[in-house]
């Protein structure tokens, strides 16, 4: 699941509890946003994620061409549930807290 950076014109980024919603089209805070995603540390994970559905969780949608690309689901801070326009699913688990949800929680304010 890989995108091409230069493609993307829209991120979507919706705080599930707190029903705030971004749309970003700037190019610059898009390429902060795909740089902080970048960063986070992943392996795959086949175990339940069920108790960590509360812990905060956000949807971001990120759109090439003006077509859905990628579908990221947060369960807090530990997991990470990645779909693309394939409807290809796969659940990860965060590797060294590598995953900023206070950044997402700043954009989404």
């Amino acid at each position: 699941m890989t995108i091409n950076k230069e493609n993307v014109d829209k991120i979507h980024i919706r705080g599930v509890n707190s029903g705030n919603i971004k749309n970003i089209k700037d190019k610059n805070k898009i390429n902060e946003i795909l740089s902080n995603l970048s960063n986070v540390k992943l392996v795959e994970y086949n175990g339940d994620t069920s108790k960590n559905r509360t812990k905060g969780a956000y949807e971001i949608v990120i759109y090439e061409n003006h077509k859905y690309t990628l579908f990221i689901y947060t369960l807090g801070k530990e997991y990470l549930i990645i779909s693309d326009s394939e409807k290809f699913l796969k659940r990860y688990k965060v590797l060294d807290n590598s995953f900023d949800r206070e950044y997402m929680e700043k954009i989404t304010s």
